[in-house]
């Protein structure tokens, strides 16, 4: 035999030899009654993998339910228009005590921004992925989204984070990356905020 060769007994009940394959094949059974074969992998494969992290902070003065970019992006251009995108997201939020604040996911094209993940719509309720009341002005409020997204195209696609706050005088502040009140002290946390896409091929 050959290096690579499979010994293996065939209908008659006597050794017969499976040649050594190509390579990245896997070896396949047939069931019973059958030969086994070499076969080609099939199924999802990751493509490509594409991340950012923003460790600065960011404040948004008095948004009041209207979604603003604090800066954390990915772009990513499809290897086929059959791809789906695995996107995912932890953030960090702050606001003053007892403000809401939320965060959501969007795909971004020349044709517009396309919100890929949030609730029904119902009366005047405000659509999110996450979103939360702040319990103290010292805390930050952590989010980790996922979602798969199914875009159907080949031109380059920008994901990005956006958030909110409810903002009862129309002058608090919302925070990325640090808690409202941020005292200069060892009691207080700067932290981290990242967006990873990983596109997933048929």
């Amino acid at each position: 035999g050959t290096q690579g060769d499979i010994l293996y007994y065939g209908a008659s009940g006597a050794p017969a030899l499976l040649g050594f394959g190509t390579s990245g094949d896997l070896l396949k059974t047939q069931g019973t009654g059958a030969n086994p074969t070499w076969a080609t992998p099939s199924g999802g494969k990751i493509a490509q993998v594409v991340t950012a992290t923003k460790t600065d902070t960011y404040s948004a003065t008095g948004p009041d339910n209207a979604f603003v970019d604090p800066g954390l992006t990915v772009a990513i251009t499809p290897a086929a228009s059959s791809s789906k995108f695995l996107v995912m997201c932890t953030t960090n939020l702050g606001c003053a005590q007892s403000e809401e604040n939320a965060a959501r996911l969007v795909r971004d094209l020349p044709s517009g921004d396309t919100v890929i993940a949030q609730g029904d719509a119902l009366g005047a309720r405000i659509r999110t992925f996450v979103g939360s009341r702040m319990p103290d002005s010292g805390d930050m409020e952590p989010y980790n989204m996922i979602v798969l997204d199914s875009p159907a195209q080949t031109a380059e696609i920008i994901y990005k984070l956006q958030i909110t706050m409810q903002s009862s005088s129309g002058s608090t502040v919302l925070f990325l990356n640090r808690s409202d009140s941020d005292g200069d002290d060892a009691d207080t946390y700067r932290a981290a905020s990242t967006l990873t896409v990983m596109e997933v091929t048929a």
